[in-house]
């Protein structure tokens, strides 16, 4: 540990508004990006209950979970940003604007980063490295993913409320009032994001590893952290059962568990070519083999960290936290994502303290070292930044990454159909559907064939249009919209009973459908007229 350097109050503050500065300087870009195609309008921009944020909506998140999560905390904030992020589009229908909730993670990285400086002022006693250690947690590259996705709101809240929680905890705060607010602060970030169990082993590992609390004292501590940790356990593992096909049985996960750790630790030394789907599938994982390398290099820093335990044992309880943190979605137990990969940049959040707190705790000299890499690293963030401005360009440099991430192929598909490449969505669209064929690459198969549909019948081609509004159909039958262009174009070209039956099941499927009902009076008209 470093010895003390106090400085005047006016410095302290300073560096506080120099982590909050970089934060928002960083990433003020973002609150101009669109929504991305990862979960971002399922979860928020065509959820009907934020685009009604009612009373009854808001108890509603407090009593079921949603898209396999309980986070009611994630979703009150959510149904908060959704008061001031309602607007109409030209339709007059109502909407959400991204840009309040990308300036919401802004500023909930803001908090983390200074939340950060002053977990570290007290660890390491000196607040120049501490601001060194803050700056690599706000900047790191691995941070991108998680200020620039939408969604990723529950993984900056479980943020800001751990490390609070983890400030609280290390102060100097009378017993019982620390007790209490360091604990609803760690269950606030556990009911952000059930990931944030793991704040009573980061806790312990602060308190017996660095601050010379015995083990049963530390243990005591976080007694309470651990008694309000173990129902939301309970509760994130009932609704999250993890996707068919996700686990491969004991032996196979734990090359799972190895190829992870080894994994996170490349990125975090060396974080280039990030990306939100790399593809790495518990599947593939265990068919390439790799477990052995990456056993190999944790051994070899596992003896690096005994070695250096006397001497510098901030690296073990940094590497310590930093892998703990992540210890539930390490691929111990299946769980959703790992449809696309095993792996994700936004679950290192939390655990990039460790990181920080490896950087603060090194000798004072090592500063002007700690700056440049700070330097390097917000270049990189800033580049990787910026791939997130679009569903497009998110989708495209995630197949240059990873190539075959079926994923990616899904969400640039529509983008290509919008912009009038028909032919290159259709191709992209099959091509996901070869490599997964789920409802969510069906449903973007059939909106690819819907497009191309409309354009048949638009170029006065109704024989081809009809072929593939059946085609597209057949892979979405409840696509309300499909049978009424269906419907049209059928009346238009004289087969008025045909035309019927589809406007008929497109009033089946949305009794509100006002288009089917007006065709279906004409189409009727038409019959008695002939």
């Amino acid at each position: 540990m470093n010895n003390s350097s106090p400085l005047a109050p006016q410095s302290t503050w300073l560096m506080r508004g120099t982590i909050c500065v970089l934060a928002v300087a960083l990433f003020a870009p973002s609150i101009a990006f669109e929504f991305s195609g990862w979960d971002d309008n399922d979860v928020l921009a065509r959820n009907p209950r934020l685009l009604d944020p009612t009373i009854e909506n808001l108890a509603f998140y407090w009593t079921h979970s949603q898209f396999d999560l309980y986070v009611p905390v994630t979703q009150t904030v959510w149904w908060m940003a959704a008061l001031f992020a309602r607007a109409t589009d030209e339709d007059g229908a109502t909407i959400l604007r991204p840009g309040v909730f990308h300036s919401l993670n802004v500023l909930l990285h803001a908090l983390a980063g200074l939340g950060c400086f002053e977990l570290l002022r007290k660890l390491v006693k000196e607040p120049l490295m501490a601001l060194a250690g803050a700056a690599i947690y706000v900047a790191h590259p691995l941070q991108v993913e998680t200020v620039c996705w939408a969604s990723a709101t529950k993984d900056l809240l479980a943020g800001v409320f751990g490390i609070a929680a983890l400030v609280v905890h290390t102060s100097d705060m009378p017993g019982r009032r620390r007790w209490w607010i360091a604990t609803l602060l760690a269950l606030a970030a556990m009911l952000s994001k059930p990931s944030a169990v793991t704040l009573p082993a980061i806790a312990i590992l602060l308190d017996t590893g660095l601050r010379g609390v015995p083990l049963r004292a530390a243990l005591l501590r976080c007694l309470p952290w651990i008694i309000v940790a173990i129902p939301v356990m309970v509760v994130a593992k009932l609704v999250q059962q993890g996707y068919p096909g996700t686990d491969y049985g004991p032996a196979a996960r734990g090359s799972v568990v190895l190829f992870s750790l080894g994994f996170y630790l490349v990125k975090l030394v060396w974080p280039m070519s990030l990306a939100f789907d790399y593809g790495h599938t518990p599947a593939a994982v265990v068919e390439r083999s790799s477990s052995l390398l990456h056993f190999a290099f944790l051994t070899a820093v596992s003896i690096v960290c005994a070695a250096t335990w006397k001497r510098y044992r901030p690296l073990s309880i940094g590497l310590g936290i930093f892998f703990v943190a992540m210890l539930p979605v390490l691929g111990l137990l299946p769980f959703d994502f790992q449809i696309y990969s095993t792996v994700g940049d936004h679950y290192v959040y939390l655990g990039m303290l460790g990181a920080a707190l490896i950087a603060a705790s090194l000798p004072r000299k090592c500063f002007i070292i700690l700056v440049g890499i700070c330097i390097a690293a917000i270049v990189l963030s800033s580049q990787q930044a910026r791939t997130w401005r679009s569903v497009e360009s998110m989708a495209r440099h995630n197949l240059t990454v990873n190539p075959g991430s079926w994923s990616s192929m899904n969400n640039l598909a529509p983008q290509l159909a919008k912009a009038g490449d028909i032919s290159g969505a259709i191709s992209l669209a099959e091509r996901a559907r070869a490599l997964k064929d789920v409802e969510i690459t069906r449903k973007t198969h059939a909106d690819v064939l819907l497009a191309r549909a409309e354009a048949e019948a638009a170029n006065g081609d109704p024989a081809a249009a009809i072929a593939t509004y059946h085609e597209s159909l057949a892979l979405n039958p409840r696509a309300g919209v499909a049978w009424t262009n269906l419907a049209a174009t059928l009346a238009e070209a004289g087969r008025l009973e045909e035309a019927l039956a589809a406007y008929e099941k497109a009033a089946e499927i949305d009794s509100t459908d006002f288009t089917a009902r007006v065709g279906m009076r004409a189409v009727k008209d038409a019959m008695e007229n002939r």
